[in-house]
């Protein structure tokens, strides 16, 4: 199954962005990415099982990862 959430929130002492279901929703997942959009910048932040990331674009065609 594919879960797909949008519950986050930034905690107010840093930037760091926190799931809302925490702990249990990052342990039970196979996979973990995150779309940031920060200064004009979007990103793909994978975070579980590999991390990286990388920027993309959306234009017509669709999304284009650099």
């Amino acid at each position: 199954p594919v879960l797909i959430l949008n519950q986050v929130y930034e905690k107010a002492d840093s930037d760091e962005v926190m799931i809302v279901g925490g702990k249990l929703v990052r342990d039970k997942c196979e996979r973990l990415i995150e779309l940031s959009n920060k200064n004009n910048k979007r990103k793909i932040l994978m975070k579980k099982p590999v991390v990286g990331e990388k920027e993309f674009k959306i234009e017509e065609k669709g999304v284009v990862i650099e």
